[in-house]
């Protein structure tokens, strides 16, 4: 059934008793039905809902109410709605982010992809290279971060000042009282994150972002953000006219909600999906736009855009500073504490 027929279908399960919603919904369907098969990943997602009151902006939305979500996500063209007007596009975010609100915060929920052929493309290997590398990445003992990830943690959660530095990146901010999340495997399949948020109005200076992205179905290289009190004053990459589109979203997308560090030990290049690249060992994410309510400085925004820079030596190094102290150089961690998250120990024989 194609996507859009099949948004519908749903929408028209649950708003029979009422044609003028019945009518809303089908055009709203149309739209949310385009954009999730091209943006990248068609996903069906659920919720539950006790009265009509809370169901209604899932309505406009496309959900569906069951108990539980499970968010599987592929695509053959992760680049299909690279040709959508901005308008539209910004136009489905704000009708959807109600319901990817009420999925991240009021829901149980995992986040994997179904690997594909397009996926091994996206990656730059054969279809059996990435049929390995996928399973050998989804089936990661992630009991292992343990104790190195609940030290990261600890850390982040006493840390005021932060500093990175790199080519091209030299960039402050306070995560003071911000509070930090680790990640091992409960939200997203793979794993391999602690994140926080920088103060809103704190991040002072210039990243240069090293990892390609895709935002929305249009690819992006070699982004740099100039920061002053917190917001994004310059803004440009290879596409900079659609880069700062999406940035001029609503007020809360040239602001950070989100500051995380990778440490996957499998996952070393980027492959266009942010499931993967954000988790890369040696990398750290500094995303515009909407912030989480845990771990989160309160940003609202219809735009949530995690943006990857790599530190590793064979693309150019870089270092992280917590309150004055190198905690990470060249994408290995320095403090004793921190080294049990470092490849080598992450893959070590046991």
């Amino acid at each position: 059934m194609p996507a859009v027929a099949f948004v519908q279908n749903l929408l028209a399960s649950l708003v029979t008793k009422n044609p003028k919603r019945l009518r809303q919904s089908e055009l709203a369907g149309q739209a949310i039905g385009r954009v999730l098969t091209g943006a990248g990943f068609f996903e069906v997602v659920t919720f539950s809902f006790t009265t009509a009151k809370q169901a209604q902006p899932f309505l406009m939305a496309g959900q569906v109410a069951t108990s539980v979500s499970d968010d599987r996500r592929g695509s053959d063209n992760i680049f299909e709605t690279s040709d959508v007007p901005a308008d539209r596009v910004q136009t489905v975010a704000k009708i959807m982010k109600p319901a990817l609100d009420h999925r991240v915060n009021k829901t149980k929920w995992v986040v994997l992809r179904w690997p594909s052929s397009a996926m091994a493309q996206q990656a730059g290997v054969s279809t059996q290279a990435f049929e390995d590398f996928y399973f050998r990445v989804c089936t990661f003992d992630y009991r292992r971060y343990g104790p190195g990830m609940k030290a990261l943690a600890d850390l982040m959660n006493k840390t005021d000042r932060v500093h990175l530095k790199g080519p091209g990146t030299d960039l402050r901010f306070s995560i003071k009282g911000i509070g930090a999340v680790p990640c091992g495997g409960l939200r997203n399949i793979p794993d391999g994150e602690v994140f926080s948020c920088p103060v809103k109005e704190s991040v002072e200076g210039v990243i240069q972002y090293n990892a390609p992205t895709v935002y929305l179905g249009t690819s992006f290289d070699n982004i740099r953000l100039v920061f002053r009190k917190g917001r994004i004053v310059e803004a440009t990459s290879n596409n900079t006219k659609r880069l700062n589109e999406i940035l001029d979203t609503d007020a809360g997308s040239r602001y950070i909600g989100e500051f995380a560090i990778g440490f996957n030990p499998h996952i070393l290049e980027p492959m266009r999906d942010i499931l993967f690249d954000e988790k890369i060992a040696g990398s750290f994410h500094f995303t515009p736009g909407q912030a989480y309510e845990i771990g989160g400085n309160g940003n609202k925004s219809a735009v949530h855009w995690d943006m990857v820079n790599i530190q590793r030596p064979e693309y150019g190094g870089g270092e992280i500073w917590f309150d004055g102290k190198l905690i990470r150089k060249d994408g290995l961690f320095t403090l004793s504490s921190l080294k049990k998250l470092n490849p080598d120990q992450l893959l070590k024989q046991r």
